[in-house]
């Protein structure tokens, strides 16, 4: 990941081009997508939230039962 840049939430802009491609603005760099890639890109977007989330989910659950094992308490 030698040439990654870490991008802000205010970095990122999108603007309608016409009804079939989209214009995606990330950090001063432009690219034009079409419809069909948007709608990819934001089930990939999805899916690696619905990941973390359900990692952290997991996380939270294991703490619960640690402190459960521990003093004897659900949280």
């Amino acid at each position: 990941m030698k040439n990654a840049k870490f991008l802000e939430a205010e970095e990122i802009s999108l603007d309608e081009v016409n009804g079939e491609f989209v214009t995606v603005k990330l950090a001063g760099e432009k690219f034009v997508i079409d419809v069909d890639t948007l709608y990819d890109m934001s089930f990939r977007f999805a899916e690696m939230l619905a990941k973390i989330e359900s990692r952290e989910e997991e996380s939270a659950n294991e703490g619960e039962l640690a402190c459960a094992e521990c003093c004897g308490k659900l949280h």
